[in-house]
């Protein structure tokens, strides 16, 4: 049987990826009780299997040296003996647990290897059901059943809390409601698996989130060391557990793990009556949950059990006392009866209780998930910027003639084929020089007709952006949407007003790339945090790199001839032709530096994990991709529909645009190929891209010194 790491289904040996949400499916857990016996023989007695959990396999056993002692028996699955990060964690587990000696933590009694060389714990045996199935089978709990799980449960905290140990992933899976002889009902913290001791900082892989997201501190979704977090990350986790007692479900839903993640980073907490309007709390006792889910831990109780001291005031409980009897069902777990409710196949959870999956309304991930920090590349040195040019509102754009560079083709090199860097096409661009002749004048007249025709009639030019250089009259037309009006927009704050031409945007954390892309470099998603920037709001155009070019021949580019354009293009059509150098250098010359990948893609789809800038469906209407049939580059801010959450244009399709990046796999994927030395990474897609590569995570790559007609840029800059 394998069971999926992030909702708990249970599948088949053969089955290797969940149908409920696609992730891998573990190893599938092949340990037996014949296959265990002569190897623990000398210290236990297998009776039988309990369940399984993502890390290993539990048994009820008798521990033979202590009187047929009854114990829970995890032993580590075989096939992660070789996993370094899997044997250090069960180590941990062991290691961190034996030293809490608490009676409201789960108790371990031995552990060690078996003749075998597999690692175990042998824990205490506990009578009675988790949180979890309780909250599943109940719904919410009485406030008192809350106070006095809660005061219990705290103090458990406390003790690991006081010997620097951090539980890490609490949650009603990992808090046991054991019920004794006489019917006395004690809460339990058990699953330290995950604890991290505040000394030792190599056991934990550097950016790797340890946990289960619904239930995880902010602090820790944004990925802070493992030596930075404290209690307070504790006290977070057991303030949505008690949000979830006293309304049934989790305070944030997602579909995802990334969407948990986002939540717990940036969104408020709803009221209670908000997800359960049949019941009532006392006010102050809602106030108490919500400043123990402060986003800012500084703002929180200063221990879990200054929490549930407020708590029990605010409840009327006295700080004393168990939950009521009737809480538990003792023959949930004791009992071998046949029983025709879910308690019979219950996966059991890594410390060796069971662990039911809960309700649909609370399904949450447990994979461990990824935060990179993306820190943004130096700040080239600033050149001397060109000087402010005079330039007069653009005429009336006529129809472009049809495209005459059949011979130029996308930059999408067979990948492990690559050679020399493409010459850049230059029998096209001889072809031209008789158009400079004949339809320049011919140009010029029309649009000068057309813009006498226009302003004669009390009319204005109107222009499809407005670029830095234009006139402070028309800025307004760069200034940024409020986030309010964006629904992909983080809530980090954006610092100072926005150069002009530029799109302030804010900080934030999303899910860079995505597991469903038919390219496997999109892949895989993966959590990213970004600093607050400004970006270009539209390509860098011929006009404003014209300036620039002039002062240095080797930026010309090649298909300019004696410093002008095309005469296909005009001077707001972005500027292409330029290598990844002369890119960075104009923006340097400006103060400013190439976008990083990250800031490009969070910029272009924002934090709901859009495919393309403006939503999910594709619609050839707001992009110039082949789908459009138009054949070439168009101007600059051609499609305002195609806006991203932030306000940037042209993000999809129309010229391909350098980024500041190598080009390099994402996180946990290996080279498919042979990269060049000198690889930087290019965004966007291009008029010749199809609707499957002008989507927001779509990424390729070129030479550092290529020349292509299809690949432009802008500029960004830190805040």
């Amino acid at each position: 049987m394998r069971t999926c790491p992030a909702c708990q289904k249970s599948y088949p040996d053969d089955t290797e990826f969940c149908s409920r949400d696609g992730s891998a499916l573990p190893p599938a857990i092949t340990a037996t009780i014949a296959s265990l016996e002569s190897g623990l023989a000398r210290r236990f007695k297998v009776l039988r299997r309990l369940g399984e959990g993502g890390m290993g396999v539990v048994f009820l056993a008798e521990q033979i040296a202590v009187g047929h002692r009854p114990v829970a028996l995890k032993v580590l699955l075989r096939k992660l003996l070789d996993d370094p990060e899997f044997l250090l964690r069960f180590q941990d587990e062991a290691s961190s647990t034996g030293r809490i000696r608490h009676p409201n933590v789960v108790t371990i009694h031995e552990s060690g290897q078996s003749d075998d060389g597999s690692p175990y714990i042998a824990m205490e045996y506990l009578e009675g059901e988790t949180l979890r199935h309780a909250i599943k089978t109940r719904g919410a709990l009485s406030i008192a059943d809350c106070a006095r799980i809660l005061q219990q449960v705290s103090r458990g905290l406390n003790a690991a809390h006081k010997l620097g140990i951090l539980h890490r992933d609490l949650k009603p899976d990992n808090i046991f409601l054991a019920q004794t002889d006489d019917g006395e009902v004690i809460a339990k913290v058990m699953d330290f698996g995950l604890a991290k001791l505040r000394q030792s900082s190599t056991h934990t892989i550097t950016g790797t989130i340890l946990g289960t997201p619904a239930y995880m501190s902010p602090e820790q979704a944004l990925g802070m060391k493992s030596e930075d977090l404290d209690a307070r990350s504790d006290l977070y986790a057991l303030a949505i557990t008690a949000y979830e007692m006293l309304t049934g479900r989790v305070p944030f839903h997602s579909d995802t793990p990334i969407g948990y993640l986002h939540k717990q980073i940036t969104e408020t907490p709803p009221p209670f009556r908000a997800l359960a309007p049949g019941l009532e709390w006392p006010s102050a006792l809602e106030a108490v949950v919500m400043k123990a889910l402060a986003k800012e831990r500084e703002q929180r109780h200063a221990s879990a059990l200054d929490f549930a001291r407020e708590f029990c005031e605010a409840a009327n409980v006295t700080m004393a006392g168990s939950p009521s009897p009737g809480m538990v069902r003792a023959s949930n777990i004791s009992s071998g009866d046949s029983r025709s409710d879910a308690a019979t196949t219950w996966p059991v959870g890594d410390s060796g209780a069971p662990a039911v999956r809960p309700r649909a309304a609370v399904e949450t991930p447990t994979t461990p998930l990824r935060v990179t920090p993306v820190t943004p590349p130096p700040q080239p040195s600033a050149r001397s910027a060109p000087p402010p040019l005079a330039v007069p509102a653009p005429p009336p754009v006529p129809t472009p003639p049809p495209a005459r560079r059949s011979e130029i083709e996308e930059p999408t090199y067979a990948k492990g084929a690559y050679a020399a860097p493409p010459v850049y096409p230059t029998k096209a661009a001889k072809s031209y020089k008789w158009i400079y002749f004949v339809g320049g004048p011919l140009f010029l007249m029309v649009a000068g007709v057309g813009l006498y025709f226009i302003q004669s009639r009390g009319g204005s030019v109107q222009t499809a952006f407005v670029p830095a250089t234009s006139s402070p009259a028309n800025s307004a037309a760069a200034t940024p949407a409020r986030a309010s009006e964006n629904p992909g927009a983080a809530s980090g704050a954006a610092h100072g007003p926005a150069p002009e031409g530029m799109i302030a945007v804010p900080s934030g954390v999303f899910a860079m790339g995505r597991n469903s892309a038919s390219d496997a470099e999109e892949t895989p998603a993966h959590l990213v945090q970004v600093q607050p920037f400004f970006m270009d709001k539209v390509p860098v155009a011929n006009i404003q790199y014209l300036e620039f070019a002039r002062k240095e021949a080797a930026h010309m580019p090649p298909s300019w001839q004696n410093g002008s354009f095309p005469p296909s293009q005009g001077d707001w059509w972005p500027v292409t032709g330029v290598s990844w150098a002369d890119a960075q250098d104009y923006c340097g010359s400006r103060g400013a530096r190439l976008p990083t990948e990250a800031e490009w893609e969070y910029a272009a789809r924002g934090t709901d994990e859009r495919l393309y800038p403006w939503g999910n469906d594709f619609n050839k209407d707001l992009t110039n991709s082949k789908a459009s049939g138009r054949r070439e580059v168009e101007p600059v801010g051609s499609h305002s529909g195609g806006a991203s959450p932030f306000g940037v244009l042209d993000m999809s399709g129309n010229i391909w645009e350098w980024m500041a990046d190598d080009y390099k796999p994402y996180p946990g994927r290996a080279p498919a190929f042979d990269i060049p030395a000198d690889a930087k990474v290019i965004r966007g897609g291009s008029f010749q891209s199809d609707k499957d590569h002008v989507t927001a995570t779509t990424r390729n790559l070129d030479h550092a010194g290529t020349r292509s007609p299809v690949i432009g840029f802008r500029c960004a800059k830190s805040q």
